[in-house]
């Protein structure tokens, strides 16, 4: 089992910001953490109680972790949310490479714009909206509870998927979805 390496970074305005290379059990990290340009960190039941930044080339998998925060990605490798991870802010997920968001809760919205690799969205809780907007790789929702509007536009191929309860409207590209 790999340790990740964790280093405490002063950002501006002296924000505290965890940085993750490796891996990371079952610990409470009360700041913000980044994962490094081309590194990966996985959080494996993980309790992280600000935001998480995914730097671009870099992977993130979280495993049944919470995260109280948001979730930035952006021309990320890779960013894997499994196993009940529960997101208590945002996730945006933009100009990244491959994402799998599936058996996920999102306390807020799930965006997904112009990626390029393979999107899988299933089996989650959004209590926001999810967008999906120019992504070229290829984009699959399905069996999701979302209590937003669900957009899609501009992907290419076009998205597929099904059996997805919205309350708000389907819009777009996923209005039969």
């Amino acid at each position: 089992m790999l340790a990740a390496a964790l280093f405490l970074h002063m950002g501006t305005a002296q924000a505290r910001e965890l940085v993750c290379v490796g891996y990371l059990g079952e610990v409470r990290l009360d700041d913000n953490l980044v994962v490094p340009e081309g590194e990966t960190c996985v959080l494996d039941g993980t309790v992280i109680r600000g935001n998480v930044a995914v730097e671009r080339g870099a992977t993130l998998e979280a495993r049944g972790a919470r995260i109280a925060g948001n979730l930035n990605a952006e021309r990320a490798e890779g960013v894997r949310l499994v196993a009940d991870t529960d997101v208590r802010g945002n996730v945006r997920i933009r100009r990244s490479w491959a994402a799998d968001v599936i058996d996920a809760g999102i306390a807020g919205n799930l965006q997904l714009e112009d990626n390029r690799g393979a999107l899988r969205i299933g089996r989650n809780e959004v209590a926001g909206n999810v967008q999906a907007v120019g992504n070229r790789g290829g984009l699959r929702i399905y069996r999701n509870r979302i209590d937003g509007n669900l957009q899609c536009g501009n992907n290419r191929p076009w998205p597929d998927g099904g059996g997805n309860r919205v309350r708000g409207n389907q819009e777009g590209q996923c209005r039969r979805m």
